[in-house]
């Protein structure tokens, strides 16, 4: 009877650390994939996941979401209402996009996303559209209702990009070129964009 129990407890105690062992595997594979703050993809995983749609290959667009004057709210308002913005922003993102999508945080105060059946420049301009308009709704942080715009820069592929980190950088271009149109503006890439940057 006592060598039984004594094998239950090592039994048990024996399972107690498998499931450990498993907790931590998955907290690791959490923190290699996703952004802390808003649950998101996390840059790394943003860039797998487009390297895996170019590889495919499927045709996909790319957007590089910027907000427009964040630091300004960081230094008047403090990071506990920035963090809370950008909560908000990833969830209001999250409502536009379907399963197929890889919306992600890239760091800071931009966001990623691609949609692999998004490629019609109609259709990608609408999306950004609809995205600047939703990022653009009156926000209540802790009491206060605050009023943020943002900027965007699309490419697809594999009319302008065949590479992931061509994609990216194509789509980073165009962002560029939104912010220097103003606030709240979008633009969507072409050739021209690479030879000004070189």
């Amino acid at each position: 009877f006592c060598w039984k129990q004594a094998g239950q407890i090592k039994f048990e105690a024996f399972l107690k650390d498998l499931t450990e062992d498993q907790r931590e595997k998955e907290l690791l594979q959490q923190q290699a994939n996703l952004d802390a703050l808003t649950g998101l993809a996390n840059r790394a995983r943003f860039y797998r996941a487009v390297e895996d749609t170019v590889i495919t290959p499927l045709p996909a667009t790319v957007f590089i979401i910027d907000l427009d004057g964040f630091k300004d709210i960081n230094d008047t308002l403090g990071h506990r209402v920035g963090d809370e913005i950008l909560r908000e922003i990833g969830r209001r993102l999250n409502a536009l996009i379907d399963a197929q999508s890889t919306l992600a945080r890239m760091g800071g105060d931009e966001f990623a996303l691609l949609t692999p059946n998004v490629t019609d420049p109609q259709q990608a301009t609408q999306l950004a559209t609809d995205i600047l308009r939703q990022i653009a709704q009156p926000l209540n942080v802790h009491g206060q209702l605050l009023r943020i715009t943002a900027s965007c820069g699309l490419a697809s592929a594999p009319a302008q990009a065949q590479e992931a980190m061509e994609l990216v950088g194509d789509a980073d271009l165009a962002l560029f070129k939104a912010k220097r149109a103003g606030r709240g503006q979008y633009f969507l890439f072409t050739a021209d964009l690479r030879a000004e940057a070189v």
